[in-house]
């Protein structure tokens, strides 16, 4: 039941999402040229491969494509960084992060322009559910730097693959219809 009721949930702010977000900039990880929302331009560092396309498995939720912020690079010598970075122009109030709550602790630290701004705990154990996470941004303006850096430990499949994988992040505008009574604003964010 526990189930139904987050995918219930999950589904719901995937159409209040898709009714109040304005986008001022966004990147679709995973889609290198082409689209609306092209990786292309926007200095993407230290992300893992596209997924599920590289790992050869793993279902990743259910997703076409994603890339795994902190992944298994291979090399010995390198030491895999727990951390990606994607340029973003900040002209909106808010930052979007769609996010894999996965098997692993994909608990994260936002970071923009070197400074700490946010901190996601793993909300949701022996599951594979994407979320969104919004934030305030209002502080800032142009093009700034966001950092993405994992807090959770490596789980048992790390070097197959990867931890706290994203599929989209954009700044944004988020309004909310506001009717009089606290009722009518309720109803109003389902029409």
């Amino acid at each position: 039941m526990k189930g139904i009721y987050t995918v219930c949930a999950i589904v719901s702010m995937a159409f209040f999402v898709a009714g109040t977000a304005i986008a001022e900039d966004c990147v679709d990880i995973g889609v290198e040229t082409g689209g609306s929302c092209p990786e292309q331009g926007h200095n993407l560092v230290g992300w893992g491969p596209i997924e599920p396309l590289t790992s050869g498995g793993g279902t990743y939720g259910g997703i076409d494509q994603c890339r795994a912020v902190w992944y298994d690079t291979g090399d010995p010598g390198n030491p895999d960084p727990p951390w990606a970075t994607v340029d973003l122009n900040f002209d909106e109030d808010f930052l979007w992060l769609r996010h894999l709550e996965g098997l692993a602790d994909d608990g994260f630290d936002i970071y923009i322009n070197d400074t700490w701004v946010y901190s996601h705990a793993d909300i949701i154990v022996g599951q594979e559910v994407w979320i969104w996470t919004i934030i305030d941004v209002s502080g800032y303006s142009g093009t700034c730097t966001v950092k993405l850096q994992a807090t959770g430990e490596k789980w048992s499949g790390f070097s197959t693959y990867g931890q706290m994988c994203f599929a989209f992040l954009q700044v944004a505008a988020f309004t909310i219809p506001v009717e009089e009574s606290t009722w009518g604003s309720i109803k109003a964010l389902y029409r």
